[in-house]
């Protein structure tokens, strides 16, 4: 395999940064996109160190806010002429209503928008690299939407689990438009759910809380 520019969302913890040591142990040019600039250079040492592969660089740039994302997109133009595989990766579920500093939904940019402004803004570098790959990172939890995202703003009706899994949902219908925009050419395009994984994704936003009270209430009944 030769070596390959891999661009992952998300790549300072959990699946994004398991995804990121595991290419560049195999040899390929790693490039990490994370929120946080100091989590962001340690985890970049680290690959490095474990990896014993130097070619791994970072941005920063947090997905949920298109302006940073755009910018993140014309610094990647800047910096490479191709980009072989592109990872939209980094996720969030919001139970309560939070909107981003450009008053939009916080998981639905996050899981989505995000990724669809970057997937977009870097077609021309995945051409340009002759046969690329994009993988989004979608969730089983995709089957419990509906198709239909109408709470962009407002806080009134929210409900953080329909959101996340319409989000998710947005993802794979994503997914099967580029790829029919495409149209088969040199960028093959895959969605992917990676089933229950030990991170701390859900750790700060009070899901892991809803859960344990719902296995005992199950229990219980």
């Amino acid at each position: 395999m030769n070596t390959k520019t891999c661009l992952i969302t998300g790549a300072t913890s959990g699946i994004g940064k398991a995804v990121a040591l595991a290419l560049a142990k195999k040899g390929q040019e790693i490039v990490l996109i994370g929120r946080n600039e100091e989590k962001s250079v340690r985890v970049c040492e680290e690959i490095k160190r474990k990896a014993q592969n130097g070619n791994v660089s970072y941005y920063v740039c947090d997905i949920s806010v298109l302006q940073d994302v755009c910018g993140l997109a014309a610094r990647i133009k800047e910096d490479f002429g191709g980009i072989d595989v592109l990872i939209n990766n980094a996720g969030a579920r919001f139970l309560k209503h939070q909107l981003t500093k450009e008053g939009i939904e916080m998981t639905l940019a996050t899981n989505h928008l995000g990724h669809f402004a970057l997937t977009l803004s870097l077609i021309g570098l995945l051409n340009k690299s002759g046969f690329s790959r994009v993988v989004n990172v979608s969730s089983g939890a995709h089957y419990g939407g509906t198709g239909v995202i109408d709470n962009i703003q407002s806080a009134s009706d929210y409900d953080g689990r329909k959101q996340y899994a319409n989000s998710k949902l947005a993802n794979v219908l994503f997914t099967y438009g580029i790829a029919d925009r495409l149209g088969g050419g040199g960028v093959a395009v895959n969605s992917c759910e990676p089933g229950g994984v030990a991170t701390n994704f859900a750790r700060n936003n009070g899901f892991l809380s809803w859960l344990k009270h719902r296995v005992y209430y199950l229990r219980k009944k």
